[in-house]
């Protein structure tokens, strides 16, 4: 979903994201889209763990600020 959608179309995006996330729909999703979401993830992750910019915490830190969030 467009995390940017204006007003108007952030409503019927989010019925089409239910929609798929329910099954009623099948959707293919290419490798520039899931890295894109992962990114955003890991963004809003270290966000939240570290309440500073990401980027900036990305940039001094990375491998500190990407390894709690990796797989164990």
């Amino acid at each position: 979903m467009d995390l940017r959608a204006d007003a108007a179309t952030r409503p019927i995006l989010t019925t089409f994201v239910g929609r798929v996330v329910g099954g009623s729909c099948d959707t293919f999703v290419g490798i520039p889209v899931w890295d894109e979401l992962l990114y955003r993830l890991l963004l809003a992750r270290v966000r939240d763990a570290t309440d500073h910019s990401p980027l900036e915490v990305l940039r001094t830190d990375r491998t500190g600020a990407i390894q709690p969030h990796g797989s164990h």
